[in-house]
């Protein structure tokens, strides 16, 4: 056979591995040549002129993924299939590989049996079929299986805290029955899944949703960027798997858009490792607006008083209002058109369910005014005489607060509560409420 018409090229420093692999596919009936040098990599890609290179990462000379990169920027050799197959196996190498133009990427040691099948696959297939092929790779049972029905009837609302607490300053010291993860909460319907904020809360939420085989497509939505309230995004689960569709939404700041910022937590995060979402991620930046999510799903977004462009969101579904404002601080002016709290009334009017930040006991928050959090105290006046609200959660209260601290708090909370006839509690990792459909009456 001619130089020219080589099918595969093999660029491998280790001996060992290297001839492994080459044998393997001249078995299959390939003709592959073995590159040992990296330094020789490119004139023999260049002479051979092969349909497919299979590079390692960790080369002698030249690194496996600028090779990569350059190949794809040839474009007398941009037509060339790339595989990576390396024991360095890290998300950053993975997502970089694949924004390289790989197809497939494969983690030493790999399985001799599969392994020609694999690379005949990727020979002759379409991009987009192989990149389903590398998805189904790794991809578990659960994906041949439908999902389990929801235990929700019909009209149903199920809203679970799953992490109720700020971050603060520093590491709490000692448990606590109110938790201790960062904000996340879920809304669930016997159809639909809504997740609000991806704090460490969202990592018990994600087992659920696997151990349950609960629903494929949920809806992600992000208050803002703060490490506590996306901190759990490094150990959702429902990431990892490809038959997930997350459709995450948020706010764009004024110099970066919302999937940029987004893009920097999965790919160049200072607090967890990279990684490339396997899941169908979907991204929607929103405004201060009303949006239509299904024909009974409505969706508003609001912007909260906050460091850094926060939205709290409301949510109407089944004939009743969810309103969630995770952080806020009140300013508790006199009523104006153009007051946050009369624009926040306005917007919380109503609402069935009310979470509002209550970061500070009254008496802490006077030396915090003006850092965007508010007290208690004024939390359940505004939720009772200004918005009109059914129910009322405390919410974020500070992780400096220890169960003793946060009992006064709720104590003296329901008290102030009940002159406004509004239900009104601390929230608790872990807590559920149920909502009945309009036409069917509230419970817990």
């Amino acid at each position: 056979m001619k130089e020219n018409q080589t099918d595969i090229v093999i660029v491998d420093d280790d001996n060992v591995a290297g001839q492994l692999t080459k044998n393997l596919l001249l078995e299959a009936g390939f003709s592959a040549y073995l590159v040992k040098r990296s330094i020789d990599a490119l004139p023999a890609i260049k002479r051979r002129r092969p349909r497919l290179v299979i590079t390692d990462i960790m080369l002698n000379g030249l690194d496996g993924l600028k090779l990569c990169k350059i190949l794809k920027n040839d474009p007398r050799l941009g037509a060339v299939k790339l595989v990576v197959v390396s024991q360095k196996g890290f998300e950053y190498e993975k997502h970089k590989a694949f924004e390289y133009g790989a197809q497939a990427f494969i983690t030493k040691p790999y399985n001799v049996e599969t392994f020609s099948a694999q690379i005949n696959h990727i020979m002759t297939g379409s991009r987009d079929s192989l990149l389903a092929f590398r998805d189904s790779l790794r991809e578990d049972e659960m994906s041949a299986e439908e999902p389990q029905p929801s235990d929700l009837q019909a009209g149903q609302i199920r809203v679970t805290f799953w992490g109720t607490r700020s971050m603060g300053g520093r590491v709490p010291d000692g448990n606590s029955s109110y938790g201790r993860q960062t904000p996340c909460v879920s809304v669930e319907t016997s159809e639909r899944t809504f997740i609000f904020d991806a704090g460490t809360g969202i990592y018990a939420l994600g087992e659920k949703i696997m151990q349950q085989k609960g629903p494929r497509d949920l809806w992600l939505m992000l208050t803002h960027f703060h490490i506590s309230h996306v901190l759990g995004l490094a150990g959702f689960q429902c990431l990892d798997h490809s038959m997930f569709t997350i459709r995450l939404s948020g706010a764009g700041e004024s110099e970066k858009k919302f999937k940029d910022t987004v893009r920097e937590l999965f790919y160049s995060s200072p607090y967890w490792p990279s990684r490339t979402p396997r899941a169908k991620l979907m991204m929607y930046e929103i405004i201060e607006d009303t949006y239509e999510l299904a024909p009974d799903v409505r969706l508003s977004a609001v912007y909260a008083n906050h460091p850094t462009t926060t939205l709290g969101f409301r949510l109407e579904i089944c004939g009743r209002v969810f309103v969630y404002l995770p952080d806020g601080e009140l300013t508790g002016k006199a009523s104006s058109m153009e007051n946050y709290d009369e624009k926040l009334a306005g917007f919380c009017h109503g609402a069935d369910l009310l979470v509002h930040d209550a970061c500070y006991s009254d008496s802490d928050y006077k030396a915090h005014t003006g850092e965007g959090h508010s007290g208690a105290g004024s939390v359940v006046k505004f939720a009772g005489a200004r918005a009109g609200a059914k129910r009322l959660v405390l919410f974020n209260l500070h992780s400096s607060y220890q169960d003793e601290d946060i009992e006064i708090i709720e104590q003296q909370a329901a008290r102030a509560a009940a002159k406004y006839d509004m239900e009104c509690a601390v929230a608790r990792d872990g807590m559920e409420i149920i909502l009945e459909s309009a036409s069917a009456g509230a419970d817990e």
